[in-house]
């Protein structure tokens, strides 16, 4: 157990923003699937996009893991919760995003996202009996505010403008299943090892869309253009492999109810990848880009600071 206080109090410090980078490094990552799915989906379904894109995923994680997989006496106590994470947290919560976005707008989607740090402050509360602290509140008052700022586009009043659908309830749905996601993580996942659960969660994801496949249909692969692949290649290794590892690791070392808040840089980061898609950066991003960071420090100065007594 690494020491909270004393002469090991820089070591504490020093593996609480290792996981801080982790969680941050894994939120870039998704950030950028929302242009490269773009790019994507001009070609090619959402679920045969989401097929490739954990096809890529499997492939470059078993690159790390082929010659260390536990046996099956080492999976089975975790099996349970691996199929909760690959099926539910993984799967169900994709096909949910890439429904969604069939039916509502992206900046619906990213608000409904925004959600997901509440969501899972409040089943790690329910399911894994975590204390809710002023601090945790005021870290995703403080970001969701800058999250609003930015959907909103620099003025509140233009939330009033927006209108739901069918699709915001689907993708309200995924954002449960991905609280749910973190907390079966913090659960389960140091017990095989990080990067075996990630790969095998990954695995379980991986199947459920083969399976979908038969019913959603498959385009002709050599139709494809070398920049959709090129997309997938880039969603499945940062965006998903190594997202989801770090993520996971984030998880498990800060807990699900702390690292959850980091969610809210999402949007931040989005509209950052923007300028290298042809769009421009406003004084908006700019100021909901402050608030959202200092949720985010605010929550990880407290953390440390109730950590340390």
């Amino acid at each position: 157990m690494v020491t909270k206080s004393g002469i090991f109090g820089p070591v504490y410090r020093s593996f609480s923003m290792r996981s801080a980078l982790y969680l941050t490094l894994a939120t870039v990552f998704w950030s950028l699937n929302f242009h490269l799915a773009q790019i994507m989906m001009q070609s090619s379904s959402a679920a045969e996009a989401a097929f490739w894109r954990y096809a890529f995923a499997i492939l470059i994680l078993l690159l790390f893991v082929f010659r260390s997989l536990p046996n099956w006496a080492d999976i089975r106590p975790v099996s349970k919760g691996m199929l909760l994470v690959g099926a539910i947290g993984l799967f169900a919560f994709n096909y949910c995003f890439f429904k969604g976005l069939e039916y509502t707008s992206a900046v619906n989607a990213a608000l409904i996202m925004s959600l997901a740090p509440a969501l899972t402050l409040l089943l790690s509360a329910l399911m894994l009996g975590e204390k809710i602290r002023t601090f945790h509140l005021w870290g995703i008052g403080v970001a969701l505010l800058g999250v609003l700022l930015l959907l909103g586009k620099g003025s509140l009043v233009n939330l009033a403008q927006l209108t739901f659908s069918i699709g915001d309830l689907i993708i309200f749905m995924g954002s449960l299943f991905f609280a749910l996601h973190n907390v079966w993580i913090k659960q389960y996942a140091h017990r095989i090892g990080m990067l075996n659960f990630t790969f095998l969660t990954t695995l379980i994801c991986f199947l459920c869309f083969a399976l979908l496949m038969p019913v959603s249909g498959m385009g002709k692969v050599s139709n494809y253009p070398l920049v959709y692949w090129l997309s997938t290649i880039g969603i499945g290794g940062l965006g998903t492999a190594l997202a989801y590892y770090f993520w996971n690791r984030g998880i498990n070392d800060f807990g699900a109810a702390r690292g959850a808040i980091f969610l809210n840089g999402v949007p931040l980061y989005t509209s950052l990848f923007a300028i290298f898609f042809g769009q421009s950066i406003m004084g908006y991003h700019l100021g909901s880009g402050l608030l959202i960071i200092s949720g985010l420090v605010l929550m990880q100065t407290q953390n440390l600071k109730s950590r340390s007594r």
